[in-house]
């Protein structure tokens, strides 16, 4: 099973961020010249770990529709996992502290190479509905909205067990076995494809980071890391990831 690169349905971003007003002081005395001063702005300070949670739009069709998980990555930048909800299109982008993301953008399914995908964020994180925009090119804004700040710790016994799924409109079927202690996972698709790896769960955060191996009958082996998160029930786990080269993508969505 193979859910790999391509075509964007996220283009690529332009640079619009707003910028700090300057502030004149005025100085002069009876019969003295006139002079002015222009105080260093302070620069604005954005911070992308702040933008921690679950997101999500409301497009005009599911092409259209994306969730996004979004944690605290290296440094001061935050890693996005977006995902189209008709599952056709994967972003994986970083934010930085200037408030520009960078990443791939990978077409599910396909063997076509992934997009480059380029811009800036505006986040309005004071209003009591949260939205985080991703600003890009023909005066395109995607707008998603906090669902949830996933702030509750993660435990990997919530994880443990048997999971099922499917890929390719069903064709392919999944099996993967998941220990409660270490988070070590194993797999196997109908197309003879073999998977291995583990979660292990995010100490700031509800979510998990995941590594996966899978080797297929051909010979093929790929290398994928990302993150897998649990709905409210904890009766499905999504994972998402890519591999370190940022030539392939994949989603896996899995049910008990």
């Amino acid at each position: 099973m193979k859910n790999t690169q391509g075509h964007t349905a996220l283009r690529a971003f332009i640079v619009t961020l707003g910028t700090v007003g300057l502030l004149a002081a005025c100085g002069g005395g009876g019969g003295s010249d006139a002079s002015s001063t222009e105080p260093t702005p302070t620069p604005t300070v954005f911070t992308p770990s702040k933008l921690q949670g679950r997101w999500s739009s409301t497009g005009a069709t599911a092409a259209t529709s994306y969730t996004a998980i979004i944690l605290p990555g290296a440094g001061n930048t935050a890693n996005v996992w977006l995902l189209s909800q008709n599952l056709s299109h994967l972003n994986v982008l970083s934010i930085n502290d200037q408030a520009v993301f960078s990443g791939k953008t990978y077409a599910l399914g396909s063997s076509s190479t992934p997009i480059t995908a380029t811009g800036t964020v505006v986040a309005d994180l004071t209003s009591s509905t949260k939205t985080l925009s991703l600003n890009g090119a023909n005066s395109e804004v995607l707008q998603i909205t906090l669902q949830d700040a996933l702030t509750q710790p993660a435990s990997l016994a919530d994880t443990a067990g048997n999971w099922t799924g499917s890929v390719s409109s069903g064709v392919q079927t999944l099996n993967f076995s998941i220990a409660s202690q270490t988070g070590i996972l194993s797999g196997t698709s109908t197309t003879g494809c073999t998977y291995s790896g583990n979660l292990v769960a995010v100490s700031n955060a509800n979510a998990f980071i995941s590594t996966l191996n899978e080797n297929c009958p051909d010979g093929s082996t790929a290398n994928f890391e990302g993150i897998a998160t649990l709905n409210t029930d904890k009766n499905r786990l999504t994972i998402v990831a890519a591999t370190p080269t940022q030539t392939s993508g994949l989603v896996l969505l899995l049910s008990k």
